[in-house]
């Protein structure tokens, strides 16, 4: 009966809706969410990166500091400031949406109490932090900052002379604006300031927060979050079974039965070994095995049946 009951073409189906009515997928949803503003705010750090490195370090760049291309050198800083408007926008974005998945999920509880400290701590009075997060208001409300690139030649008897590169944002131009916090004017006491150094040591701080961050919610909800797990593992061997079993009674379809079986199943990078893996049938189910097994445990019932329509197909 348990057999019967796996190859019931309707029980991937309702167990597809109990996952996805589930509180736990529910939770899941919230907890993944903080997932995208990260993804946006490594993005843009990793464009203002690129360019201030190439920049400082690339002999390629050298050019854009002759007097005759200084129309190309304000065109590089046009597309600093996009960049690093971009920067602080992002970082804003990501502590405010993290601060309504708090409120959403802890507010009313004492589950996750060390993060306001936690928080306090890194970004509410951190002088570097409140100085990106003024920098937004600067964008926002009142100009776009100046960035100079600075270059000069240290100071040094014991090697060769080269140049050094800095690309700067000066004080002076800062603070004319009225909005900075009070520890954002601790690190505005600075005659310039380095935007590698300060995008370098500013994204450390933020993704070691939030992987600390992520860390705690999963430990706070481990139970729910390895029921929804079990749910999913439920679901997932049924709906393959349901394909396979679909698969043996009719091979009239205008897929493989790989691409219809596993395509959803596995990463797009396994599909592709799976699909060029050259084997005996039974060598490349066991291999199909292994790879679903990285996702979820793989019952002798979906084994079997995976040798099945191997023997079948191939």
């Amino acid at each position: 009966m348990a057999n019967k009951a796996q190859s019931d073409p309707k029980k991937p189906g309702q167990l597809n809706s109990e996952l996805l009515d589930s509180p736990e997928y529910k939770l899941h949803q919230q907890l993944e969410s903080i997932k995208i503003p990260i993804y946006i705010f490594e993005k843009n750090f990793e464009e203002l990166h690129d360019l201030l490195v190439f920049l400082i370090n690339d002999p390629k760049s050298e050019p854009l500091t002759y007097p005759r291309n200084h129309d190309r050198l304000h065109e590089v800083q046009l597309d600093l400031l996009r960049l690093l408007h971009n920067f602080v926008a992002a970082s804003l974005t990501l502590i405010d949406h993290t601060r309504n998945l708090y409120r959403e999920l802890y507010s009313d509880s004492n589950k996750f109490s060390d993060y306001e400290v936690r928080i306090k701590d890194e970004f509410d009075t951190d002088p570097l932090s409140q100085f990106v997060k003024g920098l937004r208001k600067y964008f926002q409300h009142y100009s776009t900052p100046i960035i100079k690139i600075e270059v000069s030649i240290p100071e040094k008897d014991d090697v060769q002379q080269v140049l050094e590169k800095k690309v700067l944002l000066f004080t002076k131009d800062l603070i004319t604006f009225d909005g900075w916090s009070e520890p954002a004017k601790k690190y505005l006491t600075r005659t310039t300031i380095d935007l590698l150094e300060v995008i370098n040591t500013y994204r450390f701080k933020v993704m070691n927060f939030y992987h600390w961050f992520i860390d705690r919610q999963n430990e706070i909800h481990q139970v729910k979050l390895h029921q929804l797990k079990q749910k999913h593992n439920e679901f997932i061997q049924a709906h393959i079974e349901s394909l396979i079993d679909s698969r043996l009674k009719d091979q009239s379809h205008e897929v493989t039965f790989e691409d219809q079986i596993f395509s959803a199943a596995i990463t797009t990078n396994e599909f592709e070994s799976l699909e060029s893996f050259d084997a005996p049938p039974s060598i490349k189910a066991d291999y199909a095995i292994q790879l679903l097994s990285k996702h979820f445990p793989v019952t002798e019932s979906l084994r079997q049946k995976i040798i099945r329509v191997y023997i079948q197909e191939v």
